[in-house]
């Protein structure tokens, strides 16, 4: 009920602010309400007594960030920005903290074993796509031909936009319903993600493909032109069939096993996104920058700060 209570009053002050956003203030606001005493809707503690708490606890540094922000954006909103800064040296400190704890994290040896630096990566998939242009696009190709330019199209796709395993659900064609699903809209040149892992928060994730995404994907279906295939998933296995989820996977260790660099690595989406998400890291510190990457691999800025293994 006070969740709700908080919620009711910051979406009246802070209608700039979408209802997740207001709803995960609320929550925090709530989880603080429950273990100070004296804080209520009407009655809010001094700054200096909940960073106390949290001190004197020792509360979880990602829970101090998450009720920092939160107290700052109900002081904002209530007109107390004098209260709202004494959080801001706090808020700081914490972030500081959390950093200090992502930058020290390491592999594991499972992670150790299988890791491939995003050079590596890199140039595999520019090997591939100039064998995947070199084929005769006119001919039937063999399935080890085929194979490898399909390979190239998911290189080349994961290396700009390291998503998990749903591009192996995207369906294209002139009888496919573009208005739900993982779909491929030509006109556009664009995937759109309607169906994926963190749907609840994110509905909806548009991918513009580049020249050289685009020009692949080209390839292969004029591939399945060849093979009498019109329409259905864009990425098919050697039977010319659709691939679920855990068969992708499967595929995709197989095939990158057999690259120079991943040879007895056990290379999928998640040790790519790993590798790409830690080069953009390490190269990229602009906010704004880091949000749109973030988005691009369908999570939050901080989910990328804990996927990012030095």
């Amino acid at each position: 009920m006070l969740c709700k209570d908080f919620c009711d009053e910051l979406c009246k002050c802070e209608s700039d602010r979408c209802a997740k956003t207001i709803q995960t203030y609320g929550y925090s606001l709530a989880w603080l309400a429950r273990r100070i005493d004296g804080f209520s809707k009407d009655s809010l503690p001094e700054p200096a007594d909940v960073i106390d708490y949290m001190h004197e606890h020792k509360i979880k540094p990602r829970r101090q960030q998450c009720s920092y922000c939160a107290m700052k954006v109900l002081h904002n909103a209530r007109g107390q920005p004098d209260k709202s800064n004494e959080y801001s040296q706090a808020l700081v400190d914490v972030k500081r903290t959390i950093d200090k704890e992502y930058f020290a994290q390491e592999r594991n040896e499972k992670q150790q074993k299988n890791w491939v630096e995003y050079s590596d990566l890199k140039r595999e998939a520019a090997e591939l796509r100039k064998f995947a242009l070199s084929l005769d696009k006119f001919k039937l190709w063999t399935k080890a031909e085929y194979t490898k330019a399909q390979l190239a199209f998911i290189l080349a796709f994961h290396l700009k936009y390291p998503i998990r395993r749903e591009l192996a659900s995207v369906q294209y064609g002139p009888d496919i319903d573009t208005s739900k699903g993982n779909v491929l809209m030509e006109k556009a040149r664009k995937i759109v993600f309607r169906e994926h892992k963190v749907k609840k928060h994110h509905p909806v994730f548009e991918m513009i493909l580049d020249r050289n995404q685009w020009r692949l994907l080209q390839l292969l279906r004029r591939q399945h032109r060849h093979r009498g295939i019109t329409s259905g998933t864009i990425l098919l296995n050697t039977y010319w069939r659709p691939m679920t989820g855990n068969a992708f996977t499967m595929w995709m260790k197989r095939e990158m096993g057999k690259l120079d660099s991943c040879k007895g690595k056990a290379v999928s989406c998640l040790c790519i996104r790993h590798s790409v998400i830690t080069h953009q890291r390490r190269n990229d510190s602009s906010l704004k920058n880091r949000k749109a990457f973030a988005d691009r691999c369908m999570h939050s800025m901080n989910q990328n700060d804990m996927y990012r293994i030095h």
